[in-house]
């Protein structure tokens, strides 16, 4: 749990970091719509090499992404390669009693593997170099047309916010119960994996009230805050579209572009 650092920001002067917000989310939604359309192991590379890039842009040290993807992710990755070998149809490569592996099955581990990766690297990327209260201005400002229809964007924004916010905290929480429960002798790291799944379920119950006490504690202050009020609402610090960001911003859908062209002419391999 202390390598979990969805949600947390690391202050820099990186030309990520300087982008304007709103260019981030859009650049990153448009990846992700990329990762997921495409098919190719052309468009695969293209995107690869695209999130590396960003990452390098950024001056986030890639230990810290890999770490983090170590501690959340691992296992579901590990999970969908797995299935994908062994349950997509294909030449058959390798057989293990009931269990094979087909040359399919590779294809499609790799091709899942990769788009996780990248899925994950682009999500912390934006998060890292991205306060959380810039995200929620730049969704704002972004489904801001949406007001005319009477949709409340504001309590969506301030939803995406608080999720955000609230993962490092639950992360330090779970981390103090359990040294609590370890110094009153609670024996939670030894035995099979039974037995430690069993000995973390009375985590759970001061989590969640740690959690419904968090809960109550933020709608106090938002009250006391006069959120909810029907106002116009200002800004300390308002969000601001440089060239960079236009520069960036026509970079990316060109390469985008580019890799949909490359999906769509070329044999797809995955």
């Amino acid at each position: 749990m202390k390598d979990i650092s969805i949600g947390q920001y690391f202050p820099g002067k990186s030309l990520v970091h300087n982008l304007d917000a709103r260019t981030k989310v859009i650049v990153g939604l448009l990846y992700l719509l990329l990762l997921f359309t495409t098919s190719s192991i052309y468009s695969l590379f293209i995107s690869l090499v695209y999130v590396l890039i960003a990452v390098a842009l950024s001056k986030i040290p890639l230990n810290a992404m890999m770490r983090s993807i170590k501690s959340t992710m691992l296992i579901l990755i590990v999970l969908s390669v797995l299935f994908n070998m062994i349950l997509t149809d294909g030449e058959i490569i390798l057989r293990i009693g009931l269990i094979k592996v087909t040359d399919k099955g590779i294809e499609a581990a790799v091709s899942i593997s990769v788009r996780m990766v990248c899925m994950i690297f682009s999500t912390f990327i934006l998060t890292y170099t991205t306060s959380i209260m810039e995200i929620s201005y730049a969704v704002e400002s972004i489904l801001s047309p949406l007001k005319k229809f009477k949709i409340p964007v504001g309590d969506f924004t301030m939803i995406i916010t608080i999720a955000l916010r609230f993962i490092p905290v639950l992360s330090e929480e779970i981390d103090k119960i359990i040294d609590a429960q370890k110094a009153r002798g609670a024996c939670l790291d030894s035995g099979k994996l039974v037995v430690r799944v069993r000995n973390r379920i009375p985590i759970i119950i001061p989590l969640f009230m740690a959690a419904f006490q968090r809960a109550d504690e933020l709608t106090l202050a938002m009250e006391c805050r006069g959120y909810g009020n029907r106002i116009i609402k200002t800004r300390l610090h308002k969000l601001q579209w440089k060239q960079s960001d236009s520069i960036i911003l026509a970079t990316s859908i060109i390469a985008i572009l580019a890799a949909i062209i490359v999906d769509i002419n070329l044999p797809s391999l995955f």
